[in-house]
């Protein structure tokens, strides 16, 4: 847990249009050198996660080491696995009290395109979940919080899967008591979603999981004083993303609090 932690921390300060990605021939493509570090400070670490000063401290040195020897395993489209390790370096400064992370190359464009899909972690939200199961499946439906329709299918074998427990908890009675419900019910209790779940079965056994979700507060609340935009095309268009429709691009910016929908003319 406190491995993944600090991955959350690096990855909120992640922007999509950084350079840890250039442009060939349309596509992106990782850089092979001059990756960005991220830094992390005791003091903002401890209040992120609600811990003393003195917690935060040990628990940055005891992880910063363990953290160095994880590894990761990536499957690719054609089928073969590349096994990588999460971070390049770690530094420490113990005068300033910071620590700085180097992503590996290979996990620099994964990371990337989790915060253009919408997963750019927001901290508020999972700082105070305990299960590390919960953080994940957060991550799930972050990835379709600007849907219309806010329903996400996924079968037992695929969560079991994405959540890295696919040798683990043979019995689904174990799994969904374990796992999923106490996952749904810290993002529940502390994150910005609502969510409810639906077992599917076919035959005899549980197949699927359909998981229904919603926000607790669709639009932020801003200051009397701070200025609405009306959104029109050409904000749609400059504030567009990969594989966003006009509808998913406008969504998105009135539930940031910063825009809203230009009003239709009524016939007179």
């Amino acid at each position: 847990m406190s491995e993944q932690r600090l991955i959350l921390g690096c990855i909120s300060k992640i922007k999509s249009d950084e350079s840890m990605l250039r442009k060939s021939n349309g596509k992106n493509i990782s850089l092979s050198k001059n990756y960005e570090e991220y830094e992390l400070s005791v003091n903002e670490y401890s209040e992120t996660f609600g811990l003393s000063r003195k917690e935060a401290y040990n628990e940055l040195l005891r992880i910063s080491d363990k953290l160095y020897h994880r590894d990761l395993k990536i499957k690719n489209k054609n089928g073969s696995i590349t096994k990588t390790r999460w971070i390049s370096s770690i530094t420490y400064n113990p005068d300033d009290a910071v620590i700085s992370i180097e992503f590996a190359p290979k996990i620099v464009p994964y990371l990337t395109l989790l915060e253009r899909e919408f997963t750019k972690y927001r901290l508020e939200h999972v700082s105070n979940m305990t299960s590390l199961y919960a953080i994940r499946l957060y991550e799930l439906l972050a990835k379709h919080q600007f849907q219309e329709i806010k329903e996400i299918n996924i079968s037992v074998s695929e969560l079991k899967t994405m959540l890295l427990v696919e040798n683990k908890y043979k019995l689904f009675g174990h799994f969904h008591d374990r796992v999923i419900k106490p996952a749904v019910e810290q993002i529940n209790k502390h994150s910005n979603f609502i969510a409810d779940y639906e077992l599917i079965k076919k035959s005899r056994s549980f197949s699927d999981i359909k998981f229904k979700f919603k926000l607790k507060n669709p639009l932020k609340k801003i200051s009397d004083k701070a200025e609405i935009i009306t959104i029109t095309n050409e904000i749609i268009d400059k504030n567009a993303r990969p594989g966003e429709t006009k509808y998913v691009v406008a969504t998105r910016l009135v539930a940031s609090g910063k825009y809203k929908h230009a009003q239709r003319k009524t016939k007179e």
